[in-house]
């Protein structure tokens, strides 16, 4: 399903981890094709000087700022051309992207540029301030793609989905059912047993939840797959905590489920269900949201 990869880093050790999980979905037969993209965001000036320091010529603040974009432009190419000869050498075709600009934007344009399936990227568990206005670079770029995108948390125990079943999670909404279809197509690809996991809370009854989980067992099982339903009540409401213990109960290789585009006060506050996930499973977790063209 995945044939055209678009691997986004920064060379941190998250992105790292994300790597590895590019690196395993281009292996393979020899239609699939792998960018490896990193991002080149201008220097920032103080937020409290938007001129040149006092007592500094604006010809020597301009020559100081040029001389450090250099020189990260440098380390940021050198990494990547490190990256790109680590994967070449166990037999994988990758082709190195270098933009400038906001990542955000940067990494969605390649992945438009280079029609992408997905995807991958690293995220962290660490919440700025920052993030919580303005979103992470992974939440933001979740929320644009055209694609699904697999993000990858820093969490010790990380899977590259060689072993354990799918975990799908759903809660019935279009996102979600977009999902479902990356999640039946991969599993029958990989002949992996798909489990389906519902947690009732955060506008979720328990009664419309199980409901829809048997006809939604029922329908995959139709079509040929190993399913499993897994029912789970949300304490307090609180629906992130229950879908990383199942996945950490079902040794889950990937968490695949859905997420909407839209922005509320709600979102920005605690996070996304699906990012606020990314960062605290032990395994990567595909996300679709009803953006992504799948």
């Amino acid at each position: 399903m995945f044939k055209r990869i678009l691997f986004a880093t920064d060379f941190s050790p998250h992105a790292e981890l994300a790597k590895k999980v590019a690196v395993d979905l281009a292996k393979g037969n020899g239609d699939k094709r792998l960018w490896s993209l990193t991002v080149l965001e201008p220097v920032e000036e103080p937020l409290w000087s938007a001129e040149e320091p006092a007592g500094v010529s604006e010809e020597k603040w301009e020559s100081v700022v040029s001389a450090e974009e250099k020189e990260l432009e440098a380390e940021r190419r050198k990494h990547l051309d490190q990256d790109i000869a680590d994967i070449k050498t166990i037999g994988i075709p990758v082709t190195g992207m270098v933009r400038e600009g906001n990542p955000v934007e940067e990494i969605v344009a390649a992945a438009q540029e280079v029609s992408a399936d997905v995807i991958v990227m690293g995220t962290h568990s660490n919440r700025t301030i920052w993030d919580v206005v303005l979103g992470s670079v992974t939440e933001r770029v979740i929320k644009h793609a055209p694609c699904p995108v697999i993000a990858v948390s820093r969490t010790p125990k990380q899977s590259t989905g060689e072993k354990g079943p799918f975990l799908f999670v759903t809660d019935f909404s279009e996102a979600a059912e977009k999902a479902v279809d990356v999640a039946v197509t991969l599993a029958k690809e990989q002949k992996t047993k798909l489990m389906v996991l519902t947690v009732a809370g955060r506008g979720l009854s328990k009664r419309v939840a199980q409901l829809g989980l048997d006809h939604l067992v029922e329908t995959l099982r139709d079509q040929g797959l190993e399913v499993e339903g897994l029912f789970r009540q949300g304490k307090y409401h609180r629906v992130i905590p229950e879908i990383v213990r199942t996945a950490m109960d079902v040794d889950a290789s990937i968490i695949i489920m859905g997420s909407h585009s839209r922005l509320t006060v709600y979102d920005v506050v605690l996070g996304y269900v699906a990012e606020h996930v990314s960062k605290e499973a032990p395994c990567p977790v595909l996300i679709v949201s009803d953006r992504s063209v799948v």
